[in-house]
């Protein structure tokens, strides 16, 4: 029961109806196996409502994972019977799943159970793309937790401009857990009874004290009754009498190889003219580096942030990469324009296929978008063939703020540079470029032939040679576009 004057409201049964039980059995009791040597490990990924903004309510303005739903559901837990639980929160202001999509395993390669909240910054999407970005980060956390059972956290946004998309945010989230085989739990169900507004602070989208329990609650539910489940299975299995199904684990392949940083205080800065490194989100865990520029220029009189991309990828000689650039990205005026470009041994293009221009601007990126109604953190993804022309010269990946086009607006923007993740290019992504023909994207051909060469080049021993594992024994360019063509069948 609640600590507080809900308990006489919210009943197991109520409780049970903002569950989603989709994950196998044997998932949960392979986690919870581990209760006879330590502690459960819970990881929560999430964004603003994980980080505890708006929780407490003498100080809803900012952040507090003290009051924050995952540190009240950590105190629930302890109170249960024989298992320990430790509950670790990786949680960031105004970001979108594919925040934690790279180097996933920083935050979940040893965790037993892994949690997934997001739905106010998705609640502006589509339901398709909500469904998509929910696939790729649910794919990333069974790459770095194969054995991790998962469960996605919904929690309502009530803000002016989301309130009407929660329907369809809900209704995409159930379908995607269904087919994807992860737990789900909604907290849109209990608002009607405790009445909305008063799980919520003053700005309608995050939990408020009361409201951070009841998530809480919820999820201590679903985590109990499988847990109960678990110990009776693990018993059935002590009798002989069930067999544990454990997921398939595989070794990385060469294609899965990538490099993050952390926030922007790790990113290998050479020139900062114009830009400061700046933290806009608090003290401890709710913080939020990023190069801030508050000046554009239309010319070119002001010196671009300067990243030496090749001290990120030590050895790496030959690859084609996809770069993903985190920055912020609002509905206020306030934010501006910024052009990418590299130079030295690599050369940046834009994704290809006509939907990128829409998804993954390059390389002008407006951050302005009036329809968002919040501020995040975003990515704009682009490819990166790595080792061309001068092997001995450095990568250089840089960013200029711009004057906005079409606006009398000078020097009132403002551009913050969060962070940059390099991966290896998959074999799907490369095929596809190899695949388009020279007259329709001679650069995507371009990029899917130096993709082959690293592949051959790593099965060679080359040096410093990446690419991926289909195209590692072909001989030819005819030979990889058959390849490619039975690859792309499979999708």
């Amino acid at each position: 029961m609640l600590h507080n004057n809900t308990s006489d409201v919210l009943r197991s049964e109520q409780l049970d109806q903002t569950l989603r039980m989709v994950v196998d059995s044997s998932e949960w009791t392979n986690a919870i196996s581990k209760q006879g040597e330590r502690a459960i490990r819970v990881a929560i990924l999430g964004c603003s409502v994980s980080a505890g903004c708006g929780a407490e309510d003498s100080n809803p303005t900012e952040c507090s994972f003290k009051h924050s739903w995952g540190s009240q559901l950590a105190s629930w837990l302890d109170g249960f019977p024989s298992v320990r639980f430790n509950v670790q929160i990786w949680a960031r202001r105004a970001v979108k799943p594919e925040y934690f999509k790279a180097c996933t395993d920083r935050f979940v390669s040893r965790a037993d159970v892994v949690m997934l909240e997001f739905q106010p910054v998705l609640q502006a999407d589509s339901m398709q793309r909500i469904s998509e970005e929910l696939e790729d980060i649910v794919a990333a956390v069974r790459r770095a937790a194969p054995r991790a059972p998962i469960v996605v956290v919904g929690w309502r946004s009530l803000s002016s401009s989301a309130r009407g998309r929660a329907g369809s945010c809900e209704t995409a989230l159930k379908t995607s857990a269904l087919h994807l085989g992860v737990d789900l739990v909604l907290s849109g169900t209990l608002l009607p009874l405790v009445g909305n507004l008063s799980l919520y602070a003053r700005d309608r989208i995050h939990p408020n004290t009361l409201g951070s329990e009841v998530l809480a609650q919820a999820v201590a539910r679903l985590v109990a009754r499988h847990t109960v489940d678990a110990m009776c299975s693990s018993t059935r299995m002590h009798l002989g009498t069930l067999q544990p199904r454990l997921p398939q684990t595989t070794s990385p392949r060469v294609d899965e190889k990538e490099w993050c940083t952390e926030d922007a205080r790790s990113l290998p800065a050479v020139h900062t003219n114009g830009w400061s490194l700046v933290n806009e989100g608090g003290s401890g865990q709710a913080s939020k580096y990023g190069y801030l520029s508050t000046t554009a220029e239309a010319d070119d009189s002001l010196k671009p942030l300067t990243l030496n991309v090749s001290a990120m990828l030590p050895g790496v000689t030959c690859a084609v990469l996809r770069g993903s650039l985190l920055y912020e990205q609002s509905w206020r005026p306030s934010a501006g324009d910024f052009y990418v470009w590299c130079s030295g041994s690599c050369l940046c293009t834009q994704l290809p296929g006509g939907w990128a221009k829409g998804s993954d601007p390059f390389p002008h990126v407006t951050a302005h978008l009036p329809s968002l109604g919040a501020t995040i953190t975003s990515t704009t993804r682009f490819n990166i063939r790595y080792g061309v022309g001068d092997f001995s010269k450095y990568c250089f990946l840089h960013v200029k703020h711009i004057k906005r086009i079409k606006s009398s607006q000078r020097n009132t923007t403002r551009v913050r540079i969060d962070g940059l993740n390099l991966e290896v290019l998959d074999c799907r992504s490369l095929c596809f470029a190899l695949l388009r023909p020279m007259h329709v994207s001679m650069v995507s051909s371009m990029i899917g032939e130096f993709g082959r060469g690293c592949a051959v080049g790593y099965r060679e021993g080359k040096p410093g040679h990446l690419g991926p594992s289909c195209l590692q024994n072909t001989s030819n360019a005819t030979d990889a576009r058959s390849v490619c063509v039975k690859t792309l069948a499979k999708y």
